[in-house]
């Protein structure tokens, strides 16, 4: 499957990834069509009763500085500042993952990990100024 606009699904069937995006958009001042926050909601209801939480890992990462751009395996993610305001971990599926901050100016970072079943995964990358 491939999303539309801005935002892509992360893999085949990641109902999780879909509703973090258009939540990490919406919480970044995006507008929104009317009743998109209740599809938001929606779908994140649906993914906290069918998603096997044990079957996948959980990622979270700081970044300085806040405006660098975050990116999980090729897909925009958001600003560090945004993925800071999320109140959860992101859920990822386990195995190999390539995340990628970059900002103007600054030194790009690339980390790869291995993330395995309920593994938690904390990541920091601060960014040095070229």
């Amino acid at each position: 499957m491939r999303g539309r606009g801005r935002y892509a699904l992360i893999r085949r069937g990641s109902a999780p990834a879909v509703a973090l995006l258009l939540g990490v958009a919406l919480a970044g001042g995006a507008e929104a069509a009317p009743g998109t926050q209740a599809a938001v909601a929606g779908i994140a209801r649906a993914v906290a009763v069918s998603a096997p939480v044990a079957a996948s890992a959980r990622l979270m990462v700081e970044v300085q500085p806040g405006d660098a751009v975050v990116y999980l395996d090729g897909r925009l993610l958001g600003s560090g500042a945004q993925l800071a305001n999320l109140h959860s971990p992101l859920v990822i599926d386990p195995g190999g993952h390539r995340l990628e901050v970059t900002r103007p100016g600054y030194t790009s970072a690339v980390r790869e990990f291995e993330a395995t079943k309920g593994q938690d995964v904390s990541l920091r990358i601060e960014l040095r100024q070229e």
